[in-house]
């Protein structure tokens, strides 16, 4: 599993004055390229509407669109690659500054295999994104995290429309934190709601508003099993188990983050796992980052990690009370 350990061999490195340069130089052909397209489109259509032959203007346009579409894209995918090159060590290096160097070998893996094992919502789901997937410590306790989206393509209900559209069943980070409570710890919380986000074409969700919860507070035990199931690994029933320090987790996790929800908790073997939704990411740049801006996509990247070390306190902490 990828570690985001930085390839350091075979590219100069660039002075940030250099790389913001370059950066610029990319993002002017992805904004020139948006331009023509539009441009374009529109000389084409008039075209077709004026020429006898409609097949071939229409396969020309066709033909431009897809060149002028490829001419941003590949920009894109080249400003991505260089920054990641240029900034590979500076972000690897805060990794390994704040939660200390990565194994070689994850102990707590974050895939697929250990994601369908979990399962960790009621939503259906066919397909798994992991990112950024980083295994290491935060004072004394070794945990792992990845932002993790899980998601289907969905049929229209428009009977003229053929295509498919990805909806997400989970959309957030999943966190395995060892050794965090006692080996005879067994207990498995999963949100009773089912809902899933539609997806944008930038990967993210249209929209993240959750079930509304009626009834009572998460501090409500009543309330509390209404909203979420507790049951042992083999599929017991634990109502009894969920501690008023476990609810008042479940609160400060949701609170922790801008609209976020507690998807699955799980306690087996001294190991805590955690589904969280949430529009957090982990070790991340924000997509409203200005890119140009070299220092501030360094201090944007090391803000994911702050806010990634902020949360793994509130866990131990609250566990240090339980």
């Amino acid at each position: 599993m990828k570690q985001n350990r930085p390839d350091e061999t075979g590219f100069e490195k660039m002075s940030d004055e250099e790389l913001s340069r370059k950066v610029k130089h990319y993002e002017n052909i992805e904004r020139i390229g948006g331009k023509l397209i539009i441009v374009m489109i529109i000389a084409l259509f008039l075209a077709a509407f004026l020429q006898d032959n409609v097949l071939i203007i229409l396969g020309l346009i066709a033909f431009i669109v897809l060149l002028m579409f490829l001419l941003p894209m590949r920009a894109e995918r080249k400003k991505n690659a260089l920054l990641t090159q240029q900034l590979g060590s500076f972000f690897y290096g805060e990794l390994a500054r704040m939660f200390g160097p990565a194994p070689e070998k994850p102990e707590m893996p974050i895939d697929e295999a250990f994601l369908r094992r979990i399962d960790p919502v009621r939503s259906p789901w066919e397909d798994c994104e992991i990112s950024n997937f980083y295994e290491g410590a935060r004072n004394g306790m070794r945990f792992s995290a990845a932002n993790v989206t899980l998601s289907r393509r969905v049929e229209s209900d428009h009977p003229d429309d053929d295509f498919t559209y990805p909806y997400a069943a989970f959309y957030g980070i999943v966190l395995r934190c060892k050794d965090i409570c006692g080996p005879v710890a067994d207990l498995d919380l999963r949100d009773r709601s089912e809902f899933e986000f539609a997806m944008g074409l930038n990967g993210t969700p249209k929209h993240t508003e959750y079930p509304t919860r009626k009834g009572g507070g998460l501090d409500d035990p009543v309330a509390f099993t209404n909203y979420y199931s507790a049951r042992t690994a083999d599929g017991t029933e634990a109502d009894d188990a969920v501690t008023p320090q476990i609810r008042e987790l479940i609160g400060m996790l949701e609170a922790f983050a801008a609209n976020s929800r507690v998807a699955a908790l799980s306690l087996h073997n001294g190991e805590l796992t955690l589904a969280l939704h949430t529009s957090y990411k982990f070790a991340y740049i924000p997509p409203k980052q200005d890119l140009k801006n070299i220092d501030g996509i360094r201090m944007s990247y090391t803000a994911t990690l702050t806010t990634m070390a902020a949360l793994l306190d509130l866990i131990r902490g609250s566990f240090a009370k339980i």
